[in-house]
């Protein structure tokens, strides 16, 4: 990972002489380059009236610079855009100009790009914020009378133009510089970003049993490629854009590196604007995540939507779920010959292998009084368990086996198991108190997850307190001065073990 270290240091002197050249104002060039070579590097505009004096070489902009494709830059539409002079000596900070419904457009070559800006008014407050690309990159400031703002932020562009809009109740700038960054060098491994929803992402401890496949990918794969899960709830292909987290992937990814994408649940939400996406909206935004990390040299991979827990009560049959997006991200991928995994069928064809009983222990359903996030126990059809997230990483990962790429060779121990694991063994409880006790037993072969077991010594019948991932558990809510009989059970593909020599605890009585 040396090679991302020196890209993130590169990028660092980019933004520190993007800067350099704002505050100070002076226009250098890179060592050795031509003005044509500097002009496709740095691009600096001075906002302001037409009769204040420019910075020497800066562009300047004024309300009637319109954008117009010989231009190569300019306002959208100049008949929203005013500008003041407040006669200073400093030709920069001296004027402004105010846009509000608008956007300044500039021309550039796709490419990650890091930006600069002076606001500020020597007379009146400014209240500024800036998007680009329709992310909000600087959120809304106010800057008192007599101050100036200097800020910076990177930019990932995928068309061919950017499009900057002042936001805030007063937005006055001064002054725009444009760098282009250097492109990203491949990393001694790829690394796989996983793009998508709820069904995808990482969860905290607490969200225990919840999990997404993103979550479980990585154990069927070898070292020798990285994940890199961006996944998170509530996003569908619009908001996932809107809010940046395709912009950081961007940014981060390099040659060689890959891209899954799925989206789709949210996307059908038509009762949330922010969200919600129609199919032909949904095909155009997966093409700005296939051209965007096609220009950086990565390869992109779709992945249909995965099912939801929807069967037919008389056959017991499962349902595709959102058939209309999953037909839309196959023509997209067909058009633009993107590699595809489609998990919608694999999904659908392991529900209906297993049934919708055998469904229960995939998706999110618990009972009450086992796990904090859901003490009233959780009937939940979209949403995985620990078991769920990986036999669904599972299907992702043969399905990239198949695809035959590069990737491919990276996927392992993907067949599912032939028999149940053995039965776990050494058990042993530790740190016992009042209320809990730490859980360890040694790691079982072929076990997906484990089940832990719990009973007062005078009942007769186990009541599953938890699962685990890891040959561990910390077990709590137990009573004071009791004995418990705990035993835990090996969980794969195949089903449940036996379960484990019992091991007694009794808890420690309170003084």
């Amino acid at each position: 990972m040396v090679t991302k270290s020196k890209g993130k240091f590169r990028r660092i002197n980019s933004l520190l002489l993007s800067l350099f050249l704002v505050i100070c104002s002076i226009p250098i060039s890179p060592q050795g380059a031509s003005a044509e070579e500097d002009a496709n590097l740095i691009k600096r505009f001075d906002f302001g009236t037409t009769e204040s004096s420019v910075m020497e070489g800066y562009t300047q902009v004024t309300p009637e610079t319109a954008y117009t494709e010989e231009l190569k830059y300019g306002f959208a539409d100049s008949t929203k855009v005013t500008a003041t002079d407040r006669s200073t000596s400093d030709p920069i900070k001296s004027d402004f100009v105010s846009a509000i419904g608008t956007s300044f457009n500039v021309d550039l070559e796709p490419g990650n790009y890091s930006i600069a800006i002076i606001a500020g008014d020597d007379t009146e407050q400014t209240n500024i914020g800036i998007k680009a690309e329709n992310i909000q990159k600087i959120q809304d400031i106010v800057v008192a009378k007599g101050e100036f703002i200097e800020r910076t932020f990177d930019i990932a562009l995928v068309e061919d133009q950017l499009k900057i809009e002042l936001t805030g109740s007063a937005p006055k700038i001064n002054a725009l510089v444009i760098t282009k960054l250097p492109e990203q060098n491949a990393g001694e491994i790829s690394s796989v970003y996983i793009a998508g929803d709820s069904t995808v992402q990482t969860y905290d401890e607490y969200w225990k049993p919840e999990a997404g496949w993103g979550q479980m990918i990585s154990r069927f794969f070898s070292t020798d490629v990285t994940f890199e899960n961006n996944a998170i709830g509530g996003r569908s292909t619009k908001s996932f854009i809107n809010e940046g987290r395709l912009d950081a992937i961007l940014r981060e990814i390099k040659p060689n590196d890959y891209l899954l994408v799925q989206f789709g649940h949210n996307d059908a939400t038509i009762s949330n604007p922010d969200r919600y996406a129609s199919v032909p909206d949904y095909k155009n935004y997966l093409k700005t995540y296939i051209n965007g990390v096609r220009q950086r040299g990565a390869t992109p991979i779709l992945v249909t939507p995965v099912g939801r827990r929807d069967f037919n009560a008389q056959t017991g049959k499962f349902n595709v779920s959102f058939p209309e997006y999953v037909k839309g991200m196959k023509e997209v991928a067909q058009e633009m010959d993107v590699d595809l995994v489609d998990l919608s069928t694999l999904s659908v064809a392991y529900y209906d292998s297993i049934g919708p009983e055998g469904t229960l222990s995939v998706f999110l359903h618990t009972a009450p009084g086992i796990y904090q996030a859901f003490p009233n126990g959780s009937q939940d059809n979209t949403h995985f368990q620990e078991y769920g997230a990986i036999q669904l990483g599972r299907l992702v990962s043969g399905g990239i086996k198949d695809l035959d790429i590069p990737l491919s060779a990276y996927v392992q121990d993907i067949e599912v198991p032939s028999k149940v694991p053995s039965k776990p063994t050494g058990v042993t409880a530790s740190g016992i108190s009042n209320a809990g006790a730490q859980l360890n037993w040694e790691k079982e072969e072929g076990a997906d997850i484990y089940k832990i077991y719990r009973k007062l010594s005078t009942d007769s019948e186990y009541s599953l307190i938890g699962t685990s991932t890891l040959p561990s558990f910390n077990i709590t809510g137990m009573e004071e001065a009791q004995t418990y009989h705990v035993v835990v059970s090996a969980v794969n593909g195949k089903g449940e073990s036996e379960y484990s020599e019992v091991v007694t605890i009794t808890t420690k009585k309170q003084h």
